[in-house]
């Protein structure tokens, strides 16, 4: 607790630590206390909400307080229209609440960003609960396709090293909190 309290005082707005902070707090079942360091980490850096959000979201079933959820990306995609993981995030989130919004969601998402796997993943994991065997089949092949063409992994905003594992500091320029998703685009472009 004293290590946290010391690098959220060198860094508040630190995304490792705060998420250290949100995990440390949900295991002492301190689950809104958690879920209010996920949102900071969120809001300090919301190109990791694939990331953090999952976890946000897990603490706020528990506190039946989803609606949260809804709120902060609202407040985060105005804040950052057209970003990516925000879009994605989203339709993940209305897939709960209506799987057809969803999909409409991640397709046009797709005819922007057709490279963009988790998307492409997240569409035909809805397709094959609802679609037609032709759609079925369409999504497949286009999932295939998108797999020979990108990657996965994490890159450092500063310098632009790539990895496959979530990094909080770059191992190559020694900067911390610059890593974002690669997510649907080769590393280093």
């Amino acid at each position: 607790r004293r290590q946290l309290k010391k690098a959220l005082s060198a860094h508040r707005t630190s995304a490792h630590a705060l998420h250290v902070l949100a995990c440390y707090q949900q295991d002492r079942g301190s689950l809104d206390a958690a879920a209010r360091a996920w949102q900071r980490a969120l809001r300090g850096n919301p190109d990791l909400v694939g990331f953090l959000l999952p976890r946000l979201e897990e603490v706020l079933i528990g506190l039946k307080k989803l609606e949260r959820a809804d709120a902060l990306l609202d407040e985060l995609m105005e804040q950052n229209p057209g970003n990516v993981q925000l879009r994605l995030a989203r339709a993940r989130l209305e897939r709960r609440r209506s799987p057809e919004a969803a999909l409409k969601s991640l397709e046009a998402l797709l005819a922007e960003q057709p490279g963009l796997l988790p998307a492409r993943r997240d569409a035909a994991r809805l397709i094959l609960k609802s679609g037609s065997s032709e759609k079925v089949k369409q999504a497949l092949e286009e999932l295939v396709e998108s797999l020979s063409r990108a990657d996965q992994g994490f890159l450092c905003g500063e310098c632009g090293h790539g990895d496959d594992v979530l990094f909080w500091r770059c191992p190559r320029c020694k900067a911390w909190d610059t890593v974002g998703p690669a997510w649907g685009r080769r590393r280093g472009e």
